[in-house]
């Protein structure tokens, strides 16, 4: 049997091609699921902490009309006259 270096160096650099093609696609998604799913073996963390709900928006809102706020239904038209109306006083 006679070794061909030209085919030897082919095959050679065509398995390095898709191994490296391999490792580079599946890598980064095995490294998330590890940490997402925590099978390094670190226990999990407990964090609690308090929502701050001084600051939330008021029910009636502040830059939308009151009726807006308020979640009355109006059909387009009646929209329209109740905007023109607000806008000409």
């Amino acid at each position: 049997m006679i070794f061909n270096k030209k085919l030897f160096r082919e095959s050679t650099y065509k398995i390095l091609t898709v191994l490296f093609l391999i490792g580079y696609n599946f890598t980064p998604p095995i490294l998330a699921a590890n940490e997402i799913f925590n099978f390094g073996g670190i226990s999990k963390l407990n964090i609690s902490q308090e929502v701050d709900t001084s600051e939330d928006i008021l029910e009636e809102g502040i830059s939308d009309p009151e009726w807006i706020a308020n979640g009355h239904n109006y059909s387009s038209q009646s929209v329209d006259l109740k905007l023109s109306t607000k806008s000409s006083a």
